[in-house]
C-alpha cells in the first residue's frame, strides 16, 4: 500500500509541475522549451506554497489546516492546468534522430544512478532532524513547534527552518495520503532531485555541445552522470545529490544553481530577452523555499549574471531586471540577519 501512496504522491506532484508551467506560460505570454517550462513549473509550484505557507506556519496555525488550504490549491492548479492544456496546440510528435545504443546507454546511465540514490542509508545529523520534524509535525499536527530531535517544545519558532517551506510541503503529503515522512523522503524527494537534476543537464547540454546532435545532448548527461560518481567527498554537489538527496541542500546544488547556469546561457544570446529574466525572477521568489542553503548563493549569482550583462552590453537598463529578482532574497536575507541577531522573533504559544 505505501508503493501505491508513492507512486501517487509522484504521479500527482508531476501533474502540478507541469500544470504550473503551463499556467505560467500563459500568464506570462512567453515560449519556453518543454524542458524549461517543466523548469518553471517546478519553482512557480514552490513559490505558490510558501505564500500559502508562511502566514500558516508564523502565526503558528496546524499542519492539518495547512494540508486542507493546499490540497484546494492544488485542485485549482490542476483545473487551470487542464484549461490551459485545452487551448494549446498538439505538439509534433518527437522524431528520434540519434545513435539507439547511446540512448541505450543514456537510459542505463540515469536508471543506475537513481537506483544508487534510492538504496543508500545516509542518516546523518541534518537528515535525521529534518526527518524529525516532518514526523514530529504529522504527530503533534504543529509546524516548527517541537524540535525535530529531541521532540521537546521550543520556547520561539526556529525561522532558520521555518522560513523554508521544503519539508512542510512534504508533511503536507503524507498528512493527505497518510504516508510516512521517512519513506517519503527516501524515495520522492530523491526521484524528483535525480529528475531534474537530470533534466538541466540535457538542457544544458542541448544549448552548448548538442545543437543539432542528439547524441551529444545524451553523452553530455552520460559525462555529468560519470563525474557525480567519481567524487569522494561530503562537501560537493555530487555528494548531495548521490547520498543526502533527501536534504534540501541537494536541491540547491543541483537543481537551483545549475538552473540560473542555464538561463544565463539562455540570456548570453539576448540580455534584454523577457522570457528568461522571467524565469530568473520565478526562481528568485522559490528559491529559499526549496532550499535556505540559497539565502546567500542565489543574490550572489544574480549579481554576477546582471554586472556580467552590463559590462558585456553596455546596458544599464538591465538594472531593472536585477532588482525585480533581488526583491525576495534580499527580503529573506533580512529576515534571517535579524532573527540571528535577536531582533526577530517569534514566541511559540503555551
Amino acid at each position: 500500500m505505501a508503493v501505491v501512496k508513492i507512486l501517487v504522491i509522484i504521479l500527482l506532484t508531476l501533474c502540478l509541475y507541469i500544470s504550473s508551467g503551463m499556467i505560467i506560460v500563459r500568464l506570462c505570454k512567453i515560449r519556453l522549451h518543454k524542458c524549461e517550462e517543466l523548469l518553471a513549473g517546478f519553482f512557480g509550484y514552490y513559490g505558490l506554497f510558501q505564500i500559502i505557507y508562511l502566514p500558516v506556519v508564523l502565526s503558528q496555525g496546524s499542519l492539518t489546516l495547512l494540508s486542507r488550504i493546499w490540497l484546494a490549491m492544488m485542485v485549482l492548479i490542476l483545473a487551470a492546468g487542464f484549461l490551459a492544456l485545452k487551448g494549446r496546440e498538439k505538439p509534433q510528435r518527437p522524431h528520434f534522430t540519434g545513435n539507439r545504443l547511446v540512448l541505450a546507454l543514456f537510459v542505463f546511465v540515469l536508471l543506475f544512478e537513481l537506483f544508487y540514490m534510492l538504496n543508500r542509508e545516509y542518516n546523518g545529523w541534518d537528515t535525521a532532524y529534518y526527518i524529525g520534524n516532518m514526523t514530529t509535525s504529522l504527530k503533534t499536527d504543529t509546524m516548527y513547534v517541537f524540535d525535530g530531535n529531541t521532540g521537546v517544545k521550543l520556547s520561539e519558532l526556529p525561522l532558520r527552518y521555518a522560513l523554508s517551506g521544503f519539508y512542510m510541503q512534504g508533511a503536507v503529503w503524507c498528512r493527505l495520503l497518510d504516508l510516512h515522512p521517512l519513506l517519503y523522503c527516501h524515495y520522492v524527494t530523491p526521484v524528483f532531485g535525480w529528475a531534474f537534476s537530470n533534466l538541466i543537464m540535457y538542457a544544458i547540454g542541448t544549448q552548448t555541445v548538442g545543437k543539432g546532435n542528439e547524441n551529444n545532448r545524451y553523452l553530455f548527461v552520460i559525462f555529468a552522470c560519470l563525474i557525480n560518481f567519481s567524487f569522494k567527498s561530503p562537501y560537493t554537489t555530487s555528494e548531495f545529490l548521490l547520498t543526502r538527496s533527501i536534504e534540501a541542500k541537494s536541491y540547491c546544488a543541483n537543481i537551483i544553481i545549475p538552473s540560473i547556469f542555464l538561463l544565463t546561457i539562455r540570456l548570453k544570446d539576448n540580455w534584454e530577452e523577457k522570457t528568461y529574466w522571467v524565469l530568473l525572477f520565478i526562481v528568485s521568489v522559490a528559491a529559499d523555499t526549496v532550499s535556505f542553503s540559497a539565502l546567500l548563493i542565489v543574490p550572489v549569482l544574480l549579481t554576477i549574471i546582471c554586472l556580467t550583462g552590463i559590462l558585456i552590453e553596455r546596458n544599464f537598463r538591465l538594472i531593472r531586471y536585477y532588482f525585480a529578482c533581488m526583491i525576495c532574497p534580499v527580503l529573506y536575507g533580512v529576515a534571517y540577519l535579524a532573527y540571528v541577531k535577536g531582533h526577530l522573533s517569534i514566541l511559540v504559544r503555551q
